[in-house]
């Protein structure tokens, strides 16, 4: 999740870096709602896998339904947040960062989808799902610095960190069988096996 800060420094230089990273760094702290999410509710996903697909299916759309109450709305606010709580928490030679967090902020929402995700396929014993889109996304992280941070920086970075996370939030598992069938059930859209609680 610290390539983008490594390269920033390799191809734009320490300035732009660290203004970026401070940006990075509200985004996060913001972290801790989807870890804290995923601490109550993993007790409950791994009681409600053993008592079958009905329950399971139950608990991991509330689950899934809390993480985008949560983080949506703070993505959403950031934009004005940024404005005013930038300069107030790192002073004014740090205003060119609320133009990095406006963008890096929505990283929350694809973090959070994928860290519930990743306890959702714990439960499952599917963690090779996990592994093989952690590789994916990181691959795309790499691949979207080296095209947008040499020409737009640390804006450049943050969108990269977008896309490359909302690719594996979103867009990624469906084109893998096992995955698409288990955002299936998570997300309550699609075709789904109701009768398997393994997918």
């Amino acid at each position: 999740m610290h390539m983008d800060r490594i390269m920033l420094v390799r191809l734009v230089g320490e300035q732009a870096a660290g203004l970026y990273a401070a940006g990075a760094r509200l985004t996060e702290m913001m972290h801790v709602l989807p870890l804290a999410l995923g601490a109550v509710f993993m007790p409950r996903l791994a009681a409600a896998f053993d008592r079958g697909s009905t329950a399971y299916t139950k608990v991991a759309r509330t689950a899934g339904g809390l993480v985008l109450v949560l983080t949506v709305p703070a993505a959403l606010a950031a934009p004005l947040l940024a404005l005013w709580g930038i300069p107030l928490l790192l002073g004014d030679s740090y205003r060119s960062t609320v133009a990095v967090w406006q963008v890096h902020v929505w990283t929350l929402v694809f973090v959070a989808i994928v860290s519930l995700r990743s306890r959702l396929w714990v439960v499952k014993r599917r963690t090779h799902w996990t592994l093989g889109l952690a590789l994916i996304t990181a691959i795309l992280n790499l691949g979207g610095n080296l095209i947008l941070i040499s020409k737009y920086g640390g804006i450049g970075a943050a969108w990269s960190g977008v896309l490359a996370w909302g690719s594996s939030a979103l867009i990624l598992p469906w084109f893998m069988a096992g995955p698409a069938r288990s955002m299936s059930r998570w997300w309550g859209i699609g075709p789904s096996r109701e009768s398997d609680p393994t997918d």
